[in-house]
């Protein structure tokens, strides 16, 4: 998946991605590169037990800004 495709599934209300070297039969992202992504979206992850905040203005723009897609 690209990085604009993620940062729209975001944008959309995802609240979790998969980690690990492997899902199922597919590769995955290494970590570095998720990391990235998460920064150039504003965005920190969470710790065990925290709600999930909704998507703020500075995100949504910010997240145009990556992909050049309003949300």
């Amino acid at each position: 998946m690209s990085r604009e495709l993620q940062a729209l599934c975001f944008m959309a209300g995802a609240n979790s991605m998969f980690i690990g070297g492997k899902l199922l039969t597919t590769s995955n992202p290494d970590k570095d590169t998720d990391a990235a992504l998460m920064a150039d979206l504003g965005m920190k992850p969470m710790t065990m037990g925290v709600a999930a905040p909704s998507i703020s203005n500075h995100h949504r723009r910010h997240a145009h800004a990556v992909t050049g897609v309003s949300g």
